[in-house]
């Protein structure tokens, strides 16, 4: 009975109240125990988590800006030095530190109104500040950045300011970078004349590419019958182009030509070069032995070529590496030896043999070389640029010459022989003169 009431109590709406409102009481208690009963400590901890939190975030950003700051600075000296620019003539001023004078006299002071630096840039007069400023503005581009360049139209010295975004370029940049010409300091330089030879062994599509990839290359022209198609396509697309001629010791049976070979057969075989090859205006002259008395052949053989307005040129001119062909491991070698005889000597010529993919590999480093200031040209190219340098020393030295001669005909002052006086006439014995005159 007692059960049946329990059980019919604990069911009942009256019990359900009741509960509720002992949890409810029970949530205010905890409640106000948590929150109310010691709210100094729950606000100081709140204000402390979040002082923290933001601490953390700050960092963060800091380091990031921090590693921005360095990279872009990097970046931009990477840059600079692929165009031959020593660190030297780089001066970098990171915010809040002072200025440091330069060992060059004009090197502009850059005023640090940068978050990150200012950079200071000497450049010499053979560079353009617009190829600079190409490849600067492209790396601050592809860094996510946006820059503003000014030029000075007299100088075209140039300045570059750096921001985050277009928005913020009203307000103090990241970074700054001046760059100026100066004629104190000169990049290292050299000409380079290369001459492409092995044509024959590569095949259709390879030579293709080749060829069209540049114009600053001549070529050695195969002379098989079976390469007609290679020499038709090298003549018709106007390559500068060499025939090498062998010349060899007395009774030599391989070379084109030997020491006991008569005029009259040396004339007939350069005759007959010319007519089957008469785009052809240089002619190679190389030795199968290089102790041979040579001078007296060379200087028949360049005195016929000329009749047909053809010029010789002899090995000797060449530079010759040990190994006759280059692979692509070789390539980097290469390069640093022409790169140092060009930058010693001025200029370098040589003939190189190269399969399809040591070319790509060569080629490549030619136009790292090219953007640090050396200078390729084929083989006509630099005869006529030698032949205007030749011609403007001969005209400065003629003139030269003829100042000295007229410095040393005019004859020196005599500064002992007194001034010729003008002989002065009296006007009052003038006026006795005429009077007696008419008297008379």
């Amino acid at each position: 009975m007692i059960n049946t009431k329990r059980n019919s109590f604990l069911k009942s709406f009256r019990f359900k109240v009741i509960l509720a409102s002992i949890l409810v009481i029970a949530a205010v208690v905890i409640l106000y125990f948590i929150f109310w009963h010691n709210p100094g400590n729950s606000l100081r901890t709140d204000k402390q988590n979040n002082s923290e939190n933001k601490g953390d975030t700050s960092k963060v950003i800091s380091t990031e800006l921090q590693n921005s700051s360095q990279l872009l600075d990097k970046n931009i000296d990477s840059v600079l030095m692929s165009f031959g620019i020593k660190k030297d003539w780089i001066t970098t001023t990171l915010a809040g530190t002072k200025q440091v004078k330069t060992k060059t006299d004009q090197q502009k002071k850059t005023s640090i109104n940068a978050e990150w630096f200012a950079k200071s840039v000497l450049i010499p007069k053979d560079l353009t500040s617009a190829e600079v400023n190409l490849d600067l503005t492209n790396l601050i581009k592809s860094s996510g950045l946006y820059s503003i360049v000014n030029e000075d139209i007299r100088t075209t010295d140039i300045d570059i300011t750096v921001f985050k975004d277009s928005v913020s370029a009203a307000g103090q940049p990241l970074a700054r970078i001046s760059v100026n010409h100066t004629d104190k300091i000169t990049r290292e330089s050299g000409t380079l004349v290369i001459v492409l030879s092995n044509l024959s062994e590569l095949k259709t599509e390879q030579l293709e590419e080749i060829i069209n990839s540049t114009s600053e290359f001549s070529f050695i022209l195969p002379r098989n019958l079976e390469d007609i198609e290679l020499q038709n396509k090298l003549i018709h697309d106007k390559k500068d182009l060499i025939i090498n001629l062998s010349v060899g010791e007395k009774e030599a049976v391989e070379t084109d030509f030997s020491l006991d070979m008569e005029d009259k057969e040396i004339k007939q075989r350069v005759k007959s070069f010319n007519v089957d090859f008469p785009s052809v205006k240089y002619v190679l002259l190389s030795t199968t032995d290089p102790n041979i008395q040579k001078d007296k052949i060379y200087n028949k053989l360049a005195e016929e070529f000329a009749k047909f307005d053809v010029k010789t040129i002899p090995d000797t001119l060449f530079f010759k590496f040990p190994d006759v062909e280059i692979n692509s491991s070789k390539v980097q070698s290469v390069i640093n030896t022409l790169k140092a005889k060009a930058s010693n000597s001025g200029k370098v010529i040589t003939v190189l043999f190269m399969d399809y993919d040591a070319f790509k590999n060569f080629y490549s480093e030619v136009l790292t070389l090219k953007k640090q200031g050396f200078k390729f040209y084929n083989f006509s190219q630099f005869l006529t640029k030698e032949s205007d340098r030749q011609k403007k020393e001969k005209l400065l030295k003629e003139r030269q010459e003829e100042d000295a001669k007229k410095k040393k005909d005019v004859k020196p002052a005599d500064k002992n022989k007194k001034p010729v006086q003008k002989k002065t006439t009296d006007t009052k014995d003038t006026k006795k003169k005429q009077t007696t005159t008419n008297k008379k």
